[in-house]
């Protein structure tokens, strides 16, 4: 009947096939797979056959930027690799790259922005890229409105500006710069931009000082180096860009 075509196999007959199955297992010669490709290093060789490069490639890790010379051993592909290594690795270009053609605005005068402004001179001198810097110094005491206003109507007539970087200021009497151009761009929607703000004060007010700023509006806090190009760049990078060097790293 239907119950006696469901049950299991007797015990020798499951016996016979697990001991043919070990027995192909056992009989089967090992398969011998192919070592996976892990990028640990790159070297710029010369005339190197395919062979050797990937011999390299799959057992010590290394990959072999090769090139061929064109006349005796020359080393025009050595520095054309040199070059091109430098474009994709150096950290001043890459970070550069997200501020070409676009407007960033400074206001304050704290180790953190010159820095911004040093490492920006330096960039547009070296790469001879574009990038606007307009400069507000640290005011003696808290900005009106009509100053902040004034500031980013001036800075907007030369570009419209991308970015805005100020200081949070040192002291609970100010002057507090970056809170008075988030309390004043909040309500000036024809002048807002992103806001960062530079934090050079104690640790000890980080906490409060961060709950302070992204309640009015902030788009990012910074209070060291590395930060400061995390932050600037990744605001920088517009949606659909194809900027190479603001890819996340």
């Amino acid at each position: 009947d239907d119950d006696d075509e469901d049950e299991a196999p007797a015990a020798d007959s499951d016996d016979d096939e697990g001991a043919e199955a070990a027995s192909a297992v056992k009989d089967k010669p090992a398969s011998r797979e192919k070592p996976q490709k892990v990028e640990l290093a790159y070297a710029i060789s010369i005339n190197l056959a395919k062979s050797e490069m990937e011999f390299y490639e799959i057992h010590e890790g290394l990959t072999m930027l090769n090139y061929v010379s064109e006349d005796g051993p020359g080393f025009e592909g050595m520095e054309k690799w040199l070059k091109a290594i430098a474009e994709k690795t150096n950290p001043l270009l890459r970070w550069f790259r997200c501020l070409e053609k676009s407007h960033v605005a400074v206001v304050g005068n704290s180790n953190l922005l010159n820095y911004f402004a040093q490492a920006h001179t330096m960039a547009k001198r070296k790469f001879t890229l574009e990038g606007t810097l307009s400069f507000l110094p640290m005011p003696e005491e808290d900005l009106s409105d009509a100053e902040v206003v004034a500031f980013m109507e001036e800075a907007n007539s030369k570009q419209p500006v991308d970015l805005i970087i100020a200081d949070y200021g040192h002291g609970s009497k100010g002057p507090h710069p970056a809170l008075s151009f988030l309390k004043v761009l909040g309500n000036r929607y024809d002048l807002r931009a992103p806001i960062v703000v530079t934090d050079g004060s104690k640790e000890k007010y980080h906490n409060d000082h961060k709950r302070e700023i992204f309640k009015l509006g902030a788009s990012g806090y910074i209070n060291n180096v590395a930060r400061l190009f995390e932050v600037t760049r990744s605001l920088l990078k517009k949606p659909g860009s194809s900027k190479e060097g603001c890819a996340q790293q």
